[in-house]
């Protein structure tokens, strides 16, 4: 696997001085956008509520951009959408890094189906017997 590192989630703490800067924010977004170009994530989904959006929408939502105009409670609800979305993007990160297995669906809507996903989940798939390994 390739050597990579996390990004590391913004500071938000119960008072002012305990969440992050502007700054920091501003360079969280900007490390948020590059990865998203690297892996082109562009037209993924997330569901940071109760409803599907687009990555980009909510990475070029006006509170990202915005972040210093924002009151102190509104800043931390920012932060939470940021730190939440770094979780997800390490986690993509290292599904793009891992080594891609071949499988084949045997039940479900995509039976027959061939599709190459990281080993980890391939090894899930086949442990609940929703598809087989391809040699």
């Amino acid at each position: 696997m390739a050597e990579r590192k996390n990004m590391t989630s913004l500071k938000n703490g119960k008072w002012n001085h305990q969440i992050a800067t502007t700054e920091e924010v501003n360079e969280a977004v900007k490390e948020i956008k590059a990865m998203i170009t690297k892996y082109h994530w562009e037209d993924k989904a997330v569901h940071p509520y109760s409803y599907t959006m687009n990555i980009m929408e909510l990475v070029e939502s006006d509170g990202w951009k915005n972040f210093k105009q924002y009151t102190f409670s509104s800043k931390q609800l920012i932060i939470s959408e940021i730190n939440g979305l770094i979780n997800i993007l390490n986690r993509w990160e290292e599904l793009e890094l891992e080594e891609k297995i071949t499988i084949k669906f045997i039940v479900g809507k995509n039976v027959g189906a061939v599709k190459k996903v990281a080993k980890s989940i391939a090894n899930e798939y086949a442990e609940l017997n929703l598809a087989e390994i391809l040699a």
